[in-house]
């Protein structure tokens, strides 16, 4: 694709396949972390090596803390360090390496903590913006003409952070940081297991057998961790079942965790599978408030299917449900989402269905440079109209800069993975979600010096106005915080044209970022809505 074409990584989950030894052990090197061969193969065959969520756009530096010998050493690490110019290291090497010492015998690098990390807010994306004189309003709607527009409802609204980050780059980090925080933790807990279940017998159970790891599990040392159930079998060949059931303790309080696994090892880089978790806890741990109940339980899933080395699809969802001890997938094994979560189930149909912040990312790409496509879409509650949405993608790994779109889908039981158009006055008076042909874009580069993604000059189409057209004329004493300072002082009445991406004669929205080069990913499973 040509430079018009490049689109933004804002979800980088790149699959680091790693190295492991032909040598079968009777036990791991607890000592010797930091090297992926020391991974007993058939430990690698059974447990999907590499594979964790992140996003790319948070970078650690190399220098502090020092670069571990494995990260050193792995080849397709050496490509993503070339790429971010040697001096920064992305986040999911950090997360794999993380899984790969449990899987070497360092199981206290589980933290179950990292089940309550709740996704963020960039500030240049949904700040609250204080208006005057809304056109909406005196031209007969509903509401008041003063007031303020609250928090997430106006998209991409700066260009960047104050860092000097690119807005879609700040925004997907802190979409991505509970997603992927949440499923490292599953990922590592079943790391444990199946370190556990090779260093007891010196092998994993053979085919048609499992083995009750309970005692085992309890006496790893997990902190904060009392397991009540820990079995890992083979129930045919290289068909791996993993299950999990303990309480965490955290901040006094005591937390019911379920966490399994199916894996499928179908042959060298080609495998599939399916994790599962759920997690109890309060309206205090996962917060929100369309759940009329304290308690709540986040359930996550994620598919993920590797055909070659390079051809990975990936499909992960979160919620969190209203209730204790809900199991929010989908029951029907008829369905080609059977076992993922189940945004049909949701308040207020069901009482005991997802209340808030149904997330669902979806990617294919190419492991070795990451090139692909992605989409991350959420929905803040279940009565909520439409579903927000970001398409991305990106060329290769070795070429740091592409495009993002963010703009509106169907709700989240009816979502297919498109763009629709944008809704400019989500909440604001006189409000109307009918969709608008239009999509924010944003072009972002890697920044080596600054270690962070940058918004090169003229690189958006973000700006518009809070109205339901998109658009004001002029006519009028409206005024609205462009730069969200929390003042009208410095703004004025003059007329705003929409400055979004906008579709070609006889174009749709979808069809426009489709004809830039976005392909719609594949989602292992299914989309939500077949």
């Amino acid at each position: 694709m040509g430079q018009s074409m490049r689109i933004l990584v804002a979800v980088w989950v790149i699959f680091l396949l790693t190295q492991c030894s032909s040598d079968k052990k009777s036990g791991i090197d607890p000592n010797d972390q930091n090297n992926t061969t020391d991974i007993p193969s058939d430990v690698a065959s059974a447990y999907p090596v590499g594979l964790a969520i992140s996003s790319p756009l948070q970078v650690a530096s190399t220098q502090a803390p020092a670069l571990p010998q494995q990260l050193q050493n792995a080849s397709p690490v050496a490509a993503a360090r070339s790429f971010l110019s040697g001096d920064w290291l992305s986040s999911h090497e950090m997360a794999t390496t993380e899984i790969n010492e449990v899987l070497n015998g360092q199981v206290s690098v589980f933290d179950g903590n990292d089940f309550f990390v709740n996704a963020g807010r960039a500030n240049c994306y949904g700040p609250t913006v204080k208006y005057s004189s809304h056109p909406d309003e005196m031209g007969g709607g509903g509401g008041s003409a003063d007031g303020q527009l609250p928090g997430g409802d106006v998209g991409i609204w700066l260009e960047s952070e104050s860092s000097g980050e690119a807005c879609a780059a700040a925004e997907l980090n802190s979409l991505l940081s509970g997603l992927s925080s949440q499923g490292l933790a599953a990922l590592k807990a079943l790391a444990a297991l199946a370190y556990v279940a090779f260093n007891e017998n010196g092998a994993l159970p053979a085919a048609g057998d499992s083995a009750d790891l309970t005692a085992a599990m309890n006496a790893a040392g997990l902190s904060d961790t009392t397991f009540i159930h820990a079995n890992l079998g083979q129930p045919e060949t290289d068909t791996w079942s993993y299950e999990l059931e303990f309480d965490l303790t955290r901040n006094s309080d005591t937390h019911r965790v379920y966490v399994n696994l199916e894996h499928h090892a179908l042959g060298t880089d080609n495998y599939d599978g399916k994790v599962f978790y759920r997690i109890g806890g309060s309206s205090s741990d996962f917060p929100g408030g369309n759940c009329a109940a304290s308690s709540r339980t986040l359930n996550g899933s994620l598919w993920y299917e590797l055909a070659s080395a390079n051809d990975l699809k990936v499909q992960s969802r979160t919620a969190t449900y209203c209730g204790e001890n809900i199991d929010g997938r989908v029951v029907d094994s008829s369905t080609g989402d059977y076992g993922q979560l189940d945004p049909n189930k949701r308040i207020p149909d069901d009482s005991e269905g997802w209340s808030e912040n149904f997330n669902l990312f979806v990617g294919n790409f190419d492991p070795s440079n990451s090139s692909g496509t992605y989409t991350f879409a959420w929905q803040a509650g279940a009565g909520d109209s439409n579903t927000r949405v970001f398409q991305i993608g990106i060329n290769d790994f070795e070429a740091p800069d592409g495009e993002a779109y963010f703009a509106y889908g169907a709700p989240m039981h009816q979502f297919t993975g498109e763009i629709l158009g944008m809704i400019c006055n989500w909440a604001g008076p006189g409000s109307n979600h009918s969709l608008q042909d239009y999509a924010q874009r944003q072009f972002v580069e890697f920044d080596a010096a600054a270690g962070i993604f940058v918004q090169p000059e003229g690189g958006s189409d973000i700006l518009y106005a809070p109205t339901n057209s998109c658009s004001y004329d002029g006519n009028g004493n409206f005024l609205y915080d462009t730069n969200a300072d929390g003042s009208l002082d410095d703004e004025t009445h003059a007329a705003v044209t929409a400055d979004l991406f906008t579709p070609g004669s006889g174009q749709s929205i979808t069809e426009a970022i489709a004809a830039r080069g976005y392909d719609l990913p594949q989602a292992p499973g299914g989309w939500p809505a077949p």
